[in-house]
């Protein structure tokens, strides 16, 4: 079947939403796959949810659901598994969200650092068993970007398997 001009300027548009949203993974704070989510979303009423769609929205659906979930596991994993105390994780989660609209673009980051050393420093008075802990967050920061990323490069590879499927290409 080949796409009418609404169809096809819904495809490119989405696509391009998926890119963006792809290097939306790795910026700090940005919801790439909340934007790859909105636009497959208007994707399929634009174009009609066939049986294709539906399958591959819900997938979608999970998919996002499950990297969040693990956005926020995974740090706070790596960080107990150092030593930190939950006291030190929720000081994190603040320091992060306070941060990040104190700095812009890294100040997620810098404020989860900051939020677990200073209570870590705190709970320990001691910099080395500190800075220990603090390194879990880097660790728990990087790794779910990894999965972030991961879950947004399948988001995108069924994108293109929905048009595909839909247009038999």
């Amino acid at each position: 079947m080949r796409p009418n001009p609404l169809e096809l300027l819904a495809t490119i548009t989405a696509a391009g939403a998926v890119a963006v949203a792809l290097v939306g993974t790795v910026v700090p704070a940005f919801p790439g796959l909340v934007v790859a989510w909105v636009a497959l979303l208007v994707y399929g009423a634009i174009v009609g949810y066939d049986t294709t769609g539906i399958i591959i929205m819900s997938a979608v659906t999970l998919l996002t659901l499950g990297a969040y979930i693990l956005m926020i596991r995974i740090p706070q994993k790596q960080v107990e598994k150092r030593g930190a105390s939950r006291m030190s994780t929720l000081f994190g989660g603040l320091g992060a969200i306070v941060g990040f609209f104190a700095i812009p673009v890294v100040g997620f980051i810098v404020g989860g650092i900051a939020g677990v050393f200073g209570a870590e420093f705190y709970r320990t008075r001691n910099r080395s068993l500190a800075w220990t802990s603090t390194k879990g967050v880097l660790v728990g920061f990087g790794l779910s970007t990894l999965v972030q990323l991961a879950f947004g490069l399948v988001i995108g590879a069924l994108f293109v398997t929905w048009v595909v499927l839909r247009f038999d290409l």
